[in-house]
């Protein structure tokens, strides 16, 4: 069959994404393409204006792999020509950065496969389906089924998105005993306040349980809107997800240990033809890839304090926001003078808030308080951590003296070592001039003999 696919970019016209590579290892197949010919000249030169489009004969019924040497286009389209009816292809290509990619087959959006491990996922198992897709954002790689039919034109693109792996204390079994998948999404999207169409689960992993899901971002018809922007409005979705997991409003079949994510801002293309060197540094900066940042949800359970008092520890996130820390330091506050109780709500009734506040002011300059501050100012420490005392830079005192004993008795014997090499030295001087002196006292003696005994 002859499989067609293109960039729909507004640089389509431009840039230059060959040569690219189709294989399939199954059969050995390789087959590398190249651009079309220009299609304008300027007088006897060519226009450098080249369309995006590629088609190339592959195998049917088969895995292709499409390696772009160029960046992979933000929006590209594919479908499959010449082939008779149920024949497929299952087109794979890699991402060079962490993307969100979305299919859409006649506008209508393709959801992916969910991936869970340790299971077989085959795209045509049950007969192949026009843009049934896996993708692995892991590895940053998409599969996607293209069909003979000829309304099957499937569209790729790079969405704006959040890519959250949640880990929760469960097993997969577990999981989908509960139809945790399906419960899974409804909360998701019930206070994110979102559509469904927006929220996908990639692929459900061991260790607990970890749960691969993406929340796009809302369709912006603003052309003029830059990543800066597109990159706040994200990070707020993701600040709302975190709140309803930490006060308990987002609450799945298992407890949530924790939250990584990741935002992803597809590229903007451009017209070439319309850069200027200021531009390109700003985009280049703006669209530098985000690391993935990791939340620690601390479960509620019962906190004792050093004064034997029990307090109840909200749950907490790393970084540690200032209403969690106002409300672990008022409650810790509220029961210093208190015995224990078991009803944390009883620490916030206003006239047991009141008299506990203000027997605690009382008691302030002579007994310190239960807890120290959740924040400190840094302190230079007078004390190790073996309570021995260190100086500013938090050496220990012991560790410079043993140094500068060390560093005087190298220098000592280094001072001997040369008083002896000198020593050595003048009398290796002395025995010379008595060797010479010597020398000349005989040479003298016999000088004299000699004269004699001519005369």
């Amino acid at each position: 069959g002859l499989v067609v696919f293109e960039s729909l970019d507004i640089d389509n016209f431009k840039r230059i994404l060959t040569p690219i590579e189709l294989s399939c290892a199954a059969v050995g197949f390789t087959n590398k393409i190249n651009t079309f010919m220009d299609h304008l000249w300027n007088g006897f030169y060519t226009s450098f204006t080249r369309l995006s489009r590629f088609p190339s004969l592959v195998p049917l019924n088969q895995t292709i792999v499409i390696s772009w040497t160029g960046t992979i286009p933000v929006k590209t389209q594919y479908n499959l020509q010449g082939a008779t009816n149920r024949d497929w292809v299952i087109l794979r290509q890699r991402y060079a950065r962490p993307e969100s990619i979305q299919v859409t087959v006649n506008g209508a959006i393709i959801k992916p496969v969910k991936l869970v491990q340790g299971q077989e996922h085959d795209l045509t198992k049950d007969g192949p389906k026009c843009g049934a897709n896996k993708f692995f954002f892991q590895e940053q790689t998409i599969e996607f089924v293209v069909t003979s039919d000829p309304n099957c034109i499937v569209r790729l693109e790079q969405v704006n998105s959040v890519q959250v792996s949640l880990r929760m204390d469960t097993t997969v079994e577990q999981f989908f005993e509960k139809k945790g998948d399906v419960e899974f999404i409804d909360k998701i999207t019930a206070v994110l306040g979102v559509p469904p169409d927006r929220v996908r689960i990639v692929s459900i992993r061991k260790g607990s349980v970890i749960v691969d899901f993406v929340i796009d971002a809302a369709k912006n018809e603003n052309p003029n809107i830059t990543t800066t922007e597109v990159k706040t409005a994200l990070k707020t979705q993701v600040d709302n997800l975190i709140k309803t997991v930490e006060n308990g409003t987002l609450s799945f079949t298992a407890p949530v240990l924790s939250l990584t994510y990741q935002l992803v801002v597809a590229p903007q293309p451009k017209n070439t033809t319309e850069e200027t060197k200021t531009n390109e540094t700003k985009v280049q900066e703006e669209e530098k890839v985000e690391a993935p940042v990791e939340v620690k949800v601390v479960p509620r359970q019962p906190v004792t304090t050093n004064t034997g008092t029990t307090t109840d520890s909200s749950t907490t996130k790393t970084p540690t926001t200032t209403q969690d820390t106002s409300t672990t330091k008022t409650t810790t506050e509220t029961k210093t003078d208190k015995t224990p109780t078991t009803d944390p709500t009883t620490t916030t009734k206003p006239p047991v808030t009141d008299t506990t506040t203000t027997k605690t002011n009382e008691n302030e300059s002579s007994n310190p308080p239960a807890t120290p501050p959740l924040k400190n100012p840094p302190t230079i420490s007078t004390q190790s951590p073996n309570n021995k005392p260190i100086n500013s830079e938090g050496v220990p005192w012991l560790v410079i003296g043993i140094v500068i004993v060390v560093s005087i008795v190298v220098l000592g014997l280094i001072v001997l070592l040369i008083s002896y090499i000198m020593a050595g030295a003048s009398k290796s001087n002395k025995e010379a001039a008595a060797i010479r002196s010597d020398l000349d006292d005989r040479y003298n003696s016999s000088h004299s003999r000699i004269a004699i005994e001519l005369k």
